[in-house]
């Protein structure tokens, strides 16, 4: 055939007879879908006669998928097999895109081979170990934990701030079904152990037995940070807290982590909370908030700075009675008296009303 020759569209019957040729010549597995079909010599990448050409086999399959290839592109494979043509692992872009993939294959092979693998159990590390048994494998230069290497391999990068953590126990598997992301807290346990062994239950209020604030409130390291015991327990019995919410205790415990005593609400609920049932500050201490006539500046009302002796104040009591006596008239308004005394308006306003400046007549 001519070599300018139009192919067949999609769909067409020559082109469906060539797909038929063409997948015949493919084994599909779990994993890679390898090319049986001619190759070139050395054990490179698959072949392909269609429309009087010999083309690459990852190519045909890409066109018979429907797909454009851009000019100038290459081809590449993320599973590093130069036979494989599952369109998950194919991947087409510039050349260097393709050396950059062409390392990250090297660095996989080169990080594989040091691994022995296992049909049921764990892949051992083969290769360099600290003094603690983990595996470590040398990435330009340094030396990298082979676990958190062989997740970034498998799944990608590891997130900020959290660590791989092994579930089967075996310092030297690298195996990525054995591997989960956690927390550092999770190094000693689940949130929930940690936090219920260290609760002491009685028949009212079960108390908190670890580390405390001044004021009562236990402390408990969670997703890196340090949290309040009662928002945790209210997260792991309720889910997340509203924002602006918080957690207070009905029965005025603070070290109590019981679910039944908590309830959460805004601080006005809290408030009024404590006011309803006696507990505020001000009704527990009222010698530190004296209120009516027990007031300091009720019983010494001479000590207050008022007027003009107040070092924030802006006016006199002269220009407090002019403008008491031209608002809203002949045109005076507070923007206007505002601006001849050098204030705010809003200023004017409350004097006007008698807000501030009271003791004028």
């Amino acid at each position: 055939m001519s070599r300018n020759r139009r192919r067949a569209p999609r769909g067409h019957p020559e082109m469906e007879k060539t797909a038929v040729r063409f997948w015949a010549l493919v084994r599909k597995t779990r994993g890679c879908w390898v090319w049986k079909g001619p190759a070139r010599e050395g054990g490179g990448a698959g072949r392909f006669s269609w429309d009087g050409r010999d083309l690459g086999a990852h190519r045909v399959a890409w066109l018979l998928m429907g797909r454009r290839i851009p000019t100038g592109s290459t081809f590449w494979r993320r599973c590093g097999n130069l036979l494989c043509l599952r369109p998950e692992h194919l991947r087409v872009s510039g050349r260097r895109t393709v050396a950059r993939g062409a390392v990250r294959m090297a660095l996989r092979r080169r990080f594989w081979e040091k691994v022995e693998r296992s049909q049921r159990g764990c892949w051992l590390w083969r290769g360099v170990r600290d003094e603690n048994g983990y595996g470590l494998f040398r990435v330009n230069q340094q030396y990298v934990p082979a676990q958190r290497l062989a997740w970034a391999l498998t799944r990608g990068p590891v997130p900020p701030r959290k660590l791989i953590i092994l579930r089967c126990k075996t310092k030297g598997c690298v195996r990525p079904a054995h591997l989960r992301l956690g927390e550092s807290s999770d190094l000693h346990g689940s949130v929930e152990d940690r936090l219920w062994g260290r609760v002491k239950k009685t028949r009212s209020c079960w108390l908190w037995q670890g580390a405390s604030l001044p004021f009562g409130n236990g402390v408990i390291s969670w997703q890196g940070r340090s949290q309040l015991v009662e928002r945790v327990v209210w997260r792991l019995g309720h889910g997340p807290i509203p924002s602006g919410m918080k957690v207070f205790h009905t029965c005025f415990n603070a070290a109590c982590v019981r679910p039944s005593h908590l309830r959460v609400g805004t601080h006005s609920d809290l408030q009024r909370y404590l006011i309803k049932n006696g507990r505020h500050w001000s009704q527990v201490h009222p010698e530190i908030h004296p209120r009516g006539d027990a007031h300091p500046l009720r019983r010494h009302p001479e000590l207050a700075c008022r007027g003009e002796d107040s070092p924030r104040a802006k006016l006199t009591e002269a220009a407090v009675r002019d403008i008491r006596s031209r608002i809203g008239r002949s045109g005076a308004t507070q923007r206007s008296l505002g601006t001849e005394y050098g204030v705010d308006p809003s200023t004017i306003g409350f004097a006007a009303r008698r807000k501030t400046w009271k003791h004028v007549e």
